[in-house]
């Protein structure tokens, strides 16, 4: 259990809140209802990705779920587009403190046990409603808690002896953990510059029968096309010695001396292993690919 402090979140109350919150993401949410959490992104006119997170459908309300900091660009984007439908969008991430939860084994049945993959659930503690939802940033049965500020000196007594003081930005203790699943991280492995099937999570975040919304044209056309140009993938690399991200000299990827790609997450995990997240070229993102990471030329695998 990581205690990892205030998250994006993004509050969306009203009889039209799954319409508001289906309009501009890539997940079929226009029946989202409480007790649910989907992954998706949300995208503006030209189909590029605004963010990436969870929907989540609590008793009153909607939650949208991401990094830290995207708070005020996506409650901008949401409020925008409402105009006649009954919906408020508010900026609740300081009401909150986010706790993950590795896995379903590790969720305490005191605060509703764990959710179930795409739920959420909620648990009245001393009066405050404690939010638990599936999120798979470190496993398949991985999971959030939202915890409202009141309760967190009482949680942090609580679980004092089962938690680990961690963060949303270096993610301390569970970064390779995350790397390892595959969770691409918004604004460190893409951003506002990349289209969602970029992204290499069709399956888990894009529904491609749901109705119109924000840049469906630009995705239903990609997917038609049957590919995309570059695309995030995660490989093994055979170093000791990880590269310096803020170093471009050594996050180049390369298949003999052509640059194909960009290495954007690196960790070691417990046993030494190291593995990241890099976004590659078309002609070289088959698994098995083997590129060189860097001016070292470490060794990389495409996984």
């Amino acid at each position: 259990m990581y205690k990892l402090g205030q998250a994006t979140i993004l509050e969306i109350r009203g009889r039209d809140r799954s319409k508001v919150l289906n309009n501009v993401a890539t997940q079929d949410l226009r029946n989202l209802s409480a007790g649910q959490a989907f992954e998706t992104f949300i995208t503006e006119t030209k189909g590029r990705s605004l963010g990436h997170g969870m929907a989540v459908g609590v008793s009153d309300r909607h939650l949208f779920v991401t990094v830290p900091g995207q708070a005020e660009r996506l409650f901008a984007h949401l409020d925008r587009f409402i105009i006649m439908e009954d919906a408020v969008v508010k900026d609740v991430s300081n009401e909150f403190d986010t706790w993950l939860i590795s896995s379903e084994a590790d969720f305490p049945e005191s605060l509703g046990g764990f959710p179930g993959q795409q739920k959420s659930n909620e648990c009245i503690v001393d009066g405050e409603v404690v939010i638990g939802l599936w999120a798979p940033w470190v496993s398949s049965t991985s999971a959030l808690l939202l915890v409202p500020n009141r309760l967190k000196d009482q949680m942090i007594a609580k679980y004092s002896g089962q938690s680990t003081e961690s963060d949303l930005v270096e993610r301390r203790a569970w970064e390779s953990q995350r790397i390892a699943n595959f969770w691409p991280w918004y604004g460190q492995d893409f951003d506002d510059k990349n289209l969602p099937q970029e992204i290499n999570r069709n399956e888990q975040a894009i529904s491609f029968n749901k109705g119109c919304y924000l840049g469906q044209e630009t995705i239903a056309r990609l997917d038609a096309l049957g590919q995309v140009q570059k695309k995030l993938v995660r490989l093994k690399l055979n170093t000791e010695v990880l590269p310096d991200l803020t170093d471009p000299s050594q996050v180049a990827l390369l298949s003999d001396e052509t640059e194909v790609g960009q290495l954007k997450s690196v960790a070691q995990d417990a046993s030494g292993e190291v593995v990241g997240i890099g976004m590659v070229k078309r002609s070289h993102f088959s698994p098995g690919t083997n590129l060189v990471a860097g001016q070292a030329r470490i060794p990389a695998k495409i996984l």
